[in-house]
């Protein structure tokens, strides 16, 4: 016999196909030519890095949850405003950015964020990740990651029933977010702040940076 499908269940299934596409197309933009270049020379030095073995060229931050975020996420992002609602950088400006990767996984049941940017990048990817570890107090760190991940990140991808559970208002404004940066929304100072709303509580157990 076939399982009946309920509304619940379909909306779960749609969530799994349709989310993570939505937010993707959400970010995409049309990009200046001196950032285009920018992102090009990153791609290469990170591409010798990666031949060569010399992971003692990157620096990173990670910070590690006493249980699973909701998400994990895999992205690379031009930051634009720290933890604080501080400019970091501006992405008109006719110069060299500074990107870095952002990361969640996990590992024996734990969740882990981590920062990795290249050594001799400039002072914006350590500005972010030292951001996150001062401006936001360690009970509002999982919280905060979960909202910045719908913010800045075009891979996030979501755990179904995570979802499911969230309410209309909590879902409407994660998908909001997904919108800033874009033409349709400009990025806001304030655009990491996770202004109340809590969508995971778990702890935080450790936090490590490279040497």
């Amino acid at each position: 016999n076939q399982r009946p499908r309920g509304p619940r269940r379909q909306n779960a299934e749609h969530t799994r196909r349709s989310l993570t596409p939505s937010v993707r197309s959400n970010h995409r933009r049309t990009l200046p030519p001196s950032l285009k270049r920018g992102q090009a020379a990153q791609k290469g030095r990170l591409h010798n890095i990666l031949v060569s073995g010399d992971y003692f060229r990157m620096k990173w931050l990670a910070v590690e949850f006493d249980g699973l975020l909701p998400i994990v996420v895999s992205t690379s992002v031009l930051p634009e405003f720290d933890f604080n609602a501080r400019r970091l950088q501006n992405l008109l400006d006719n110069r060299a950015l500074d990107g870095l990767s952002m990361n969640i996984t996990s590992f024996r049941g734990r969740s882990i964020v981590v920062f990795t940017w290249l050594g001799d990048a400039g002072p914006t990817p350590n500005a972010l990740a030292e951001s996150f570890v001062a401006d936001v107090p360690d009970v509002h760190k999982a919280n905060a990651i979960v909202c910045a991940s719908f913010e800045l990140a075009e891979n996030t991808f979501i755990n179904p029933a995570w979802w499911e559970a969230t309410t209309d208002f909590q879902r409407y404004t994660l998908m909001e977010r997904t919108k800033s940066g874009t033409p349709v929304k400009m990025r806001k100072p304030e655009c990491l702040k996770s202004f109340g709303t809590r969508y995971s509580t778990i702890a935080v157990v450790g936090i490590y940076r490279s040497v």
